[in-house]
């Protein structure tokens, strides 16, 4: 092949190649995700009433490395969004004066995602002092790896992942149903609809970028006031009509291998550490056989079951939406756990 002939084809290689540079471009100065640069705090601390769809593990996590050393964490809050209404001000008044909360969930977050944030803990050398672990039969559930809302990051998976991590959000920035919506949000700072898929689900939350704590206190007073309005905007029966009910056994062995090494690396920290399941709108209860995997794995003293939503006493709504329960039940299973030691607060369907 000639030069003038190699040269003609890494002109053309090159003037392919621009479209998509120009692409990759756009996609690192705009960063839709977050995931390209470092933000501190990720969210507006007031409100954040609209957003395109955050990876909360790696907004946990580099929020964790950004405030780590100032901060000196030590107690921990775990699980997946269902985790937010555990306050770290409310769960400090257990604690002693001088611990550290930080809230370190993640998107649907499973057994594997909590075992992951603990070992990112212990490989820093940070001390686990305290934890709430808060589960729910969903958090033993299989979940999709690779979903953009909830992928692993780099520092957790190994900068082996960094590539893989990447090319999954940057998929998502040039799918079509994506940019049909995303382009003009852009032009004119509205965001509306135009592709099948809504990419601005409005929420209206508080955020602390110290504690990484998100919450649903906005929505207090629209419950409070008018809660059969909220509950009809949302689809949804104030009451949970389900009867209370097993679901079927879901603990396999790759799950209690990751519950074993939660539970030795709690011991190695010498944590004080609470398994708190929380109420739930379908009413599942943790099978037995799981029920019973769990006792053998973790001191049973520690495991606290509040799945039957009867058994808190009040008259107001006990959730935000279909799956996260409010804050002031979480304050009553706070004070029911840290106050009744002598008590085993385990509700069950015998």
């Amino acid at each position: 092949m000639s030069n003038k002939s190699i040269n003609k084809f890494i002109l053309r290689t090159i003037l392919a190649a621009i479209p998509l540079i120009i692409i990759v471009a756009i996609y690192l100065i705009l960063d839709p995700f977050k995931v390209v640069r470092y933000y501190y705090p990720y969210f507006e601390p007031e409100t954040w009433e609209t957003w395109l769809g955050w990876n909360k593990n790696w907004v946990s996590v580099t929020a964790y490395e950004q405030g780590r050393e100032e901060n000196k964490y030590d107690s921990f809050i775990f699980g997946s969004s269902i985790s937010i209404a555990y306050k770290t001000d409310e769960w400090g008044k257990y604690l002693p004066t001088n611990a550290s909360p930080f809230h370190f969930d993640g998107t649907e977050e499973d057994i594997k995602g909590i075992l992951d944030k603990m070992q990112y803990i212990d490989k820093l050398n940070d001390t686990i002092r305290h934890a709430l672990i808060v589960l729910e039969p969903n958090t033993f559930r299989n979940r999709p790896t690779k979903n953009f809302l909830r992928y692993t990051p780099p520092q957790i998976g190994g900068w082996e992942t960094y590539l893989d991590f990447h090319c999954t959000y940057f998929r998502q920035f040039i799918n079509s149903d994506f940019l049909k919506s995303y382009i003009p949000f852009k032009i004119t700072g509205e965001s509306i609809i135009y592709g099948e898929k809504d990419i601005f689900p409005k929420q209206q939350l508080l955020y602390n970028k110290a504690t990484n704590e998100e919450g649903l206190e906005l929505m207090e007073g629209k419950i409070d006031n008018n809660p059969d309005s909220v509950y009809q905007a949302n689809e949804m029966d104030r009451f949970p009509i389900h009867k209370l009910h097993y679901c079927k056994p879901l603990i396999n062995d790759t799950l209690q291998s990751y519950l074993t090494k939660i539970s030795e690396l709690l011991k190695r920290h010498n944590s004080d550490y609470y398994i708190i399941f929380g109420p739930n709108r379908k009413r599942e209860l943790l099978h037995p056989d799981d029920q019973k995997i769990l006792s053998e794995i973790f001191i049973p003293e520690r495991i606290y079951r509040y799945t039957a939503i009867d058994t808190i006493k009040d008259d107001k709504p006990y959730f935000y939406d279909n799956n996260h329960y409010r804050t002031f039940v979480c304050s009553a299973i706070l004070d029911s756990i840290y106050n009744n030691h002598s008590v085993k607060a385990a509700i069950a369907a015998e």
